[in-house]
């Protein structure tokens, strides 16, 4: 378990670069979101994955490797063949990772992908444009722009936190799916209640959504409960908080290694796109934040009735 006095060191470094209060007071709207995307592209190429994955790897050893990104996609390749499933959807498809191989796993299948940043249903469109069994469209999943009761799966990686209507895009998936059709989501959520937090630790939750492109995080109750509320039924809730702790070290790890000090940090600040340098805030504040309870990562399968 990490000390208070780590959480304690990178907030101090944070506060000597970055303005806290002008992220924390941050309203995001979707061209914000948008915006985020298109300022951390590189960021994400680069440092996340060269194979084009935007989300979280798990990882079932101590040591984090490429290969981890698609454990997300085999869980959703397993849903989808035991289910018989013939029309999927991924909200979020981001670079089109995630399709690109359960297109060519499961030709039989046919997947819809979409995004609302317009680079990136670009970059899917370019990757899965010899498929025959997949489309992009550019699309917000508060007002998904399908046929009610049309697919048998919904899936999405990391996407559903930016919702700003959590409500409202839970009811937009839930009439999209058929009578029996499931949505996995595989995201991060608030666990521990504001009363249990040090005043450094409710700083610290702030500073790993907002630069992130979330408005603000849901707890994991409080989201299973409006889902309930709106007719799902809660099949199954997997904490993966511990499989994603090696991917989140090395990426703290590599964030020591760019800006060993503040002055470094402090240049980046003035000649990188802040979306883009503001992720660093969070590499440096994830492992604390998810080993200590914090915050958390699920795989959560919800069935419309």
């Amino acid at each position: 378990m990490r000390h208070a006095s780590e959480l304690d060191h990178y907030l101090a470094r944070i506060e000597s670069v970055f303005d806290l209060d002008s992220i924390q007071r941050q309203e995001f709207t979707l061209q914000d979101i948008e915006d985020y995307y298109l300022q951390s592209n590189l960021g994400y190429l680069f440092i996340h994955s060269l194979s084009g994955s935007v989300h979280m790897a798990l990882t079932d050893t101590d040591k984090f490797s490429g290969r981890d990104y698609l454990q997300q996609v085999d869980r959703v390749e397993r849903e989808i063949t035991a289910s018989e499933a013939r029309d999927v959807l991924e909200l979020g498809c981001g670079k089109g990772f995630n399709l690109y191989h359960l297109a060519q796993r499961l030709p039989h299948v046919q997947f819809v992908g979409f995004d609302y940043s317009a680079l990136h249903a670009r970059q899917s469109h370019h990757r899965l444009k010899s498929f025959q069994n997949t489309s992009i469209m550019r699309a917000d999943f508060h007002n998904i722009p399908v046929s009610a009761n049309s697919c048998d799966v919904v899936f999405e990686f990391e996407s559903i936190c930016h919702a700003l209507d959590m409500k409202c895009a839970l009811q937009s998936i839930y009439h999209t799916l058929k009578s029996g059709g499931t949505f996995i989501l595989f995201d991060g959520f608030r666990i521990r209640p504001m009363d249990q937090l040090s005043e450094n630790e409710k700083i610290a939750r702030c500073l790993v959504e907002k630069p992130l492109g979330v408005q603000e995080g849901t707890f994991i109750n409080e989201f299973l409960l409006i889902a309930q509320e709106i007719g799902f039924e809660v099949k199954c809730v997997h904490d993966l908080s511990s499989a994603i702790l090696p991917n989140l070290q090395r990426i703290q790890a590599i964030q020591k290694f760019l800006f060993p000090t503040n002055f470094q940090l402090w240049l980046a600040q003035k000649l990188l796109p802040k979306y883009l340098v503001r992720n660093v805030i969070a590499a440096m504040l994830m492992p604390y934040m998810v080993e200590s309870g914090i915050q958390g990562y699920f795989q959560i399968n919800l069935q419309r009735h």
